[in-house]
């Protein structure tokens, strides 16, 4: 690997591992470099052992954004700076030329946290819904002079109920509409494992 330098002090990322994940770190401020692919995986390792402890209202403290990066250390492109999972706690710095995350000292932490609480509401999330799912099919069977009759209510009305149930759910535990498109995603994507 090529030679890299800190953007923020300057000093030389050398190569580590963390959780089998390869990254660069500098030693002078301990920031990391990883690529975009290998956040999740990271995340995912971390956040294993906070799943036990964490629960849905568990508190992230904001930690405080040391400005904007600059140039990619890997590329030399500006980064983009966006909030982590869309929130105001974490900010982290994007290469959308070479996909490539820094990350601060202490962000990594955060954000392992809040990975973690994302999927401790996802998993509660999914009971919910398929409680939600069971209460609609067992109390909606429509009435015999139905046409249609077979002992459920129409699909239409099923599905309404459904996300009706699924938008109360989503309003009790304070899920934002940018939070229920990565439950979506991620639900999604575990689909497909």
């Amino acid at each position: 690997m090529a030679d890299m330098s800190c953007p923020r002090c300057g000093e030389n990322l050398g190569e580590s591992k963390l959780h089998e994940v390869e990254m660069r770190i500098c030693a002078g401020c301990m920031g990391l470099l990883v690529e975009q692919r290998r956040l999740l995986p990271l995340l995912d390792a971390m956040a294993e052992e906070l799943l036990v402890e964490v629960d849905l209202d568990t508190e992230v403290e904001m930690i405080e954004d040391r400005g904007p990066v600059g140039a990619c250390p890997n590329c030399g492109s500006a980064m983009d700076c966006d909030g982590y999972m869309g929130s105001k706690e974490v900010f982290i710095d994007r290469c959308n030329s070479c996909w490539r995350i820094w990350i601060d000292p202490m962000e990594l932490g955060a954000m392992s946290l809040m990975y973690a609480r994302a999927e401790k509401k996802l998993e509660y999330t999914e009971k919910k819904l398929a409680e939600a799912r069971e209460k609609i099919q067992l109390s909606g069977v429509a009435s015999p002079g139905y046409s249609g009759y077979s002992g459920r209510m129409p699909p239409a009305i099923e599905r309404q109920r459904f996300e009706q149930a699924k938008a109360r759910l989503y309003r009790d535990l304070d899920i934002t509409k940018g939070q229920a498109r990565v439950i979506r995603v991620l639900t999604q994507v575990l689909s497909h494992l």
